[in-house]
C-alpha cells in the first residue's frame, strides 16, 4: 500500500499587509465599515461560516474559496480583482495553499460588527462598500498572521531535531477549537445521556426540572427536538452553494419553543457585547433575529455545541446560582462520563470482546487496574478515560513550556506525584507482567500482546504531535524494565467520539482497532507522519480498505426514533 498523505496541511493567510503592501489596525476596519448596514454584513459573514462547514481541507476547501472569494472581488472592481488573482497565483506557484475566508476570522469579524453595530436597513453592498468590506476582513486576517513569530532558523532546528510539533503545537492548538466539528451524531447521544443521568440523580433530578423551565422546554429530548429543527434547515447535505444560513422557522412554530429559540439570538445582547478569547457570547447566542420568526445562524458549530458541551456548563452555572456547593464537572466526568457514558460505549463497540470495568478489574490491593479493559484472544487493550479539558487562555499564549507541562500533568504525573494517564498505563502493564490477575485468564492464547491507549474528550488533545510526545514517555518507562510475559505496543491517544462515530463499523468488524493501531505506529514511524493524530490516519487507511460504506451511527439513530415522529422527517430535512 502507498504511503498515505496524512501530514497536516498549513494554509497561508493572505492578510492586508500582502495585498497593499502596508499594514493597518483595528480602528481602520471599523472606519472601513461605518455607514455599511450591520445586517447585511451579518448575512456574508454567516455565509461565509455555513459554506466553509466540513470543508476544512482539500481540493473541495480550496475551490470553495476561490468561489466565494471571486464573488466579491468581481464586485468590489476590476484593480482588486487584478491585485488579489497576482497575490494569489504568487502562493499557489509556491505550492502554497492560499486562504483568505476562515472561520476564526468570521468569529473576530462578528465582533467588530457587535462593536460598531447599527440599525440600516439590509441592502447589498455597492462596489466601494465590497472593496471595504474585503479590506475590513483582511485586517483581521492580519491580527492572526501577527500572532506569530517564528522564524525560519527556528524551524528548521526544530526539524534537524526531528522535533517540527515544538513549534507548531503551542503556536497553532488553538485553532483545533475554530475547525468544522464533526462532532453532531455524539452530541445528540451524549446530551440525551447526560440528561437522563440528571433525572435519576438524587442529587441533580429537582435542579434538572428546574432548569427545563429556565431553558422555556420540556425535557432532553424537547432541547434536541428544536435545535435539529434550525440545523435541518440550513441543508448541510445539500450542494454547498445550496446552504442556507437564513434559518425560516414561520411554518414550524407550532412544533418548537419559540422563547428557547429566542433564548439564543444575540440581538438583544450586542449593545452590551464584550470580547474574550473564547468568544464566550458567540458560543451561547449564536443566532441573529431577521425578521419575526427568520435567524441567521451565525455560526453553525456553536449551535451543535448547545446539545451537550454547552449545556454542561449552562447547567453548572444554573445550579450554583440555585446553591450547589459540589464541583459539578468531577460528578460529570467521573459518574456519569467514565462510570456510565463511556462504559456503555465500549459495549456497543466490542459485543465480542471480554470487557471488564470497575469492581470487574481490580487488583490484590483492591484498587482498578485501569479505567477498562478489552480482550480478544491474546489481544488485551488496556484503557485511562480522561474527560479532561485544556484550558482556553492556556492554548492561546503559544507558551511551550506551560503547555508542556500542562499535558504532563493531565497525562503522565500530577502535583501531587499521582500518575496519570501514560504512567498509570505503565503500572497496569507492569502490574501483569509481575502478577497473576484473576479476573480473566489472559495467558489461555499464549503471550499477551497489549495495546495501551488513552481515551479523551478534549478535542485539543488530538492536534499534531500530542499522541508522539506522549507516546515517547512511555518508551522511555518501558525501557527502564524487562518484559517477558507480555509483548507491549505503543500507547496510542484516540478520542472518543472516535468510537461514538465508528460503532458500528467496530461491532461488525470492519474495523479490527488493534489492526488500525498497528497500522497507525507502522506509519508514524515515518518522521514525515510521526505527529499524525490516530484519527487522522484512520480516516485515510478506512477510506482505502473500506468494502462496505455505513451510515450514520446506530445508537443514535436509535435515539432520534424517540424524538422525531416519522411523519416529520420531511419536513424538517428539506
Amino acid at each position: 500500500m502507498a504511503d498515505l498523505e496524512t501530514r497536516m496541511n498549513f494554509k497561508t493567510i493572505i492578510d492586508y499587509k500582502e495585498i497593499h503592501g502596508e499594514s493597518k489596525d483595528i480602528s481602520f476596519a471599523e472606519s472601513l465599515i461605518k455607514g455599511i448596514p450591520s445586517v447585511t454584513l451579518l448575512n456574508y459573514i454567516s455565509g461565509f461560516n455555513i459554506k466553509l462547514y466540513l470543508s476544512d481541507t482539500g481540493n473541495e476547501s480550496h475551490l470553495i474559496q476561490l468561489q466565494l472569494l471571486n464573488n466579491l472581488v468581481i464586485k468590489a472592481g476590476k484593480p482588486t480583482l487584478e491585485k488579489f488573482n497576482e497575490v494569489i497565483k504568487k502562493h499557489i506557484d509556491r505550492q502554497e495553499w492560499p486562504i483568505v475566508l476562515w472561520r476564526y476570522s468570521n468569529l473576530l469579524f462578528y465582533e467588530l460588527i457587535f462593536k460598531n453595530y447599527n440599525t440600516l436597513p439590509d441592502k447589498d453592498f455597492s462596489e466601494e462598500q465590497t472593496k471595504d468590506f474585503l479590506d475590513a476582513y483582511l485586517i483581521l486576517n492580519s491580527v492572526t498572521s501577527n500572532r506569530f513569530n517564528i522564524t525560519s532558523d527556528e524551524i528548521q532546528e526544530a526539524v534537524l531535531k526531528e522535533e517540527i510539533e515544538s513549534i507548531f503545537l503551542p503556536n497553532f492548538i488553538y485553532q483545533k477549537d475554530y475547525a468544522s466539528t464533526t462532532e453532531l451524531s455524539n452530541q445528540i447521544t451524549r446530551c440525551f445521556k447526560l440528561f437522563e443521568f440528571l433525572e435519576n440523580s438524587e442529587k441533580f433530578k429537582d435542579l434538572t426540572k428546574k432548569y427545563y423551565n429556565h431553558l422555556n422546554i420540556k425535557d432532553s429530548k424537547d432541547l434536541i427536538y428544536n435545535l435539529l429543527t434550525i440545523f435541518g434547515q440550513v441543508g448541510i447535505n445539500d450542494p454547498i452553494a445550496m446552504r442556507k444560513q437564513i434559518i425560516p422557522l414561520s411554518d414550524l412554530t407550532s412544533l418548537l419553543s419559540i422563547d428557547y429559540i429566542q433564548s439564543l439570538t444575540i440581538n438583544d445582547t450586542i449593545s452590551t457585547y464584550t470580547t474574550d478569547n473564547s468568544f464566550r457570547t458567540l458560543r451561547n447566542k449564536m443566532l441573529y433575529q431577521y425578521s419575526t420568526y427568520t435567524y441567521f445562524l451565525l455560526d453553525i458549530n456553536f449551535l451543535i455545541d448547545q446539545l451537550y458541551k454547552a449545556q454542561i456548563f449552562s447547567f453548572k452555572s444554573f445550579i450554583e446560582k440555585n446553591g450547589y456547593k459540589g464541583d459539578f464537572l468531577s460528578v460529570k466526568g467521573k459518574e456519569f462520563m467514565e462510570d456510565i457514558y463511556f462504559r456503555l460505549i465500549m459495549e456497543k463497540c466490542f459485543p465480542h470482546y471480554i470487557r471488564r470495568s470497575g469492581n470487574d478489574v481490580k487488583k490484590h490491593d483492591g484498587n482498578e487496574l485501569c479505567d477498562y479493559y478489552l480482550r480478544k484472544g491474546n489481544e488485551i487493550i488496556l484503557i485511562e478515560f480522561k474527560d479532561i479539558l485544556l484550558n482556553a487562555d492556556l492554548k492561546e499564549k503559544s507558551d511551550k513550556e506551560a503547555l508542556y507541562s500542562a499535558l504532563d500533568k493531565k497525562f503522565f504525573e500530577n502535583q501531587k506525584n499521582d500518575p496519570k494517564g501514560i504512567k498509570q498505563l505503565y503500572n497496569a502493564i507492569k502490574y501483569i507482567e509481575k502478577n497473576e490477575i484473576y479476573f480473566d485468564d489472559i495467558f489461555e492464547n499464549g503471550k499477551p500482546n497489549i495495546y495501551p491507549v488513552v481515551v479523551y474528550t478534549d478535542l485539543s488533545f488530538g492536534y499534531e504531535g500530542i499522541n508522539k510526545i506522549l507516546k515517547q514517555k512511555l518508551n522511555e518507562l518501558m525501557n527502564s524494565e524487562s518484559f517477558e510475559k507480555t509483548t507491549v505496543k505503543e500507547v496510542t491517544f484516540i478520542n472518543l467520539s472516535y468510537f461514538e462515530l465508528h460503532e458500528d463499523h467496530l461491532k461488525q468488524g470492519i474495523i479490527e482497532i488493534q489492526e488500525y493501531i498497528e497500522e497507525y505506529h507502522k506509519h508514524t514511524k515515518n518522521e514525515k507522519y510521526s505527529t499524525t493524530p490516530f484519527e487522522v490516519f484512520s480516516r485515510f487507511y478506512l477510506r482505502e480498505n473500506e468494502k462496505q460504506i455505513l451510515g450514520n451511527p446506530s445508537f443514535m439513530l436509535e435515539i432520534l426514533k424517540q424524538i422525531f415522529p416519522p411523519e416529520l422527517d420531511d419536513l424538517l430535512t428539506n
